[in-house]
Order: structure tokens, then C-alpha cells, then sequence
């Protein structure tokens, strides 16, 4: 399994996710609710890990198969997963 891969495209889903979550975070800042800050932690928590993840050294093939395919899925919703419940949390 091409891991650098798995990890590369990971990091780019947690990065995109990240800047999706500014989304609500700066319509709840609109209507004054504190739900604002739970959203940009989640955020800045899914924007640290996606920018160490998605520069981890380029893979060498840039081939992927149904293994890589499961990985990077299973991977990327349990990052989402993670970063959803932190911000109910908060």
C-alpha cells in the first residue's frame, strides 16, 4: 500500500474540510451565537492536521488502487468524525 499516498490525499480532505467549517463558523459570528468558536477550533484543528499530512514527502507513483481507495475514505471520515464531535463539545 502506497502509505505517502494515503496520507497526502488525507491531508488535502481534512484542508478542504477545515475551510468548509469556516462556512458556519462565520454565519453563527453573524447572528451572534458562541457556537462560533467551536467551529473555527475544529477548523484550525482540521486545517493543522491537513497541512502536516498533505506535505509529507510526494509519493513516488501516484497510482491508486481499491486498498488506497479504502484507506484514504475510511481515514478522512474518521478524521471528519473526530473533528465534528470535538465541536460538539465545546
Amino acid at each position: 500500500m502506497n502509505r505517502k499516498l494515503v496520507l497526502t490525499i488525507t491531508g488535502q480532505t481534512l484542508t478542504v474540510e477545515a475551510i468548509a467549517l469556516l462556512i458556519p463558523a462565520f454565519v453563527s459570528l453573524i447572528y451572534g451565537e458562541r457556537e462560533a468558536l467551536g467551529f473555527t477550533a475544529a477548523a484550525a484543528i482540521a486545517l493543522a492536521v491537513g497541512m502536516v499530512l498533505k506535505y509529507v514527502p510526494k509519493p513516488q507513483s501516484g497510482a491508486m488502487f481499491e486498498r488506497e481507495g479504502f484507506a484514504v475514505v475510511s481515514l478522512s471520515l474518521s478524521g471528519a468524525s473526530y473533528l465534528h464531535i470535538k465541536n460538539i463539545q465545546t
